[in-house]
């Protein structure tokens, strides 16, 4: 017969045993949470064509944030930030409603704020703002909706 070791951890043996895995298994956590995007945006007409726009997914390239359906996505919302390299026509946030197209990318910017509301802000939970479009694109087309967003990286 083999002889065997027996122990008796106490109450605040396994409590801190608990809270070392614990501390130890939120280590491999995300560090932040998942973006939040709701809205729409659509498109009617014109150069830009029919379609509408579900964001379910946001990056940060610099100074902007892109909004798009998924990677494959062929529309996506750009909110280029202005206030550190102004914009020739003195918007804050330059709007850019873009299709990628068999021949290249149709990239219209809205700064009319008859027409155009967006705000932006980053931090260090990542960027959020909203933008909401009601606009003429000038060949028959009209692109409308609203767009919030937070927590994009």
């Amino acid at each position: 017969m083999r002889p065997t070791l027996s122990r008796s951890f106490g109450p605040v043996a396994v409590l801190a045993t608990a809270v070392s895995l614990g501390v130890s298994l939120g280590a491999c956590a995300p560090s932040h949470l998942p973006a939040e995007l709701h809205g729409r945006v659509a498109s009617g007409g014109g150069s830009l064509g029919d379609w509408d726009l579900y964001p379910r997914a946001c990056s940060v390239h610099q100074d902007e944030v892109v909004l798009t359906e998924d990677k494959s996505s062929r529309q996506q919302i750009r909110l280029v930030d202005r206030t550190r390299m102004p914009s020739t026509r003195n918007a804050k946030i330059d709007v850019h409603v873009a299709r990628a197209t068999d021949t290249g990318m149709i990239d219209l910017i809205f700064t009319d704020p008859a027409c155009v509301k967006s705000a932006m802000q980053g931090g260090p939970l990542g960027y959020s703002g909203e933008v909401a479009l009601d606009c003429v694109t000038g060949e028959g087309g009209h692109v409308v909706g609203k767009i919030t967003f937070q927590g994009c990286r």
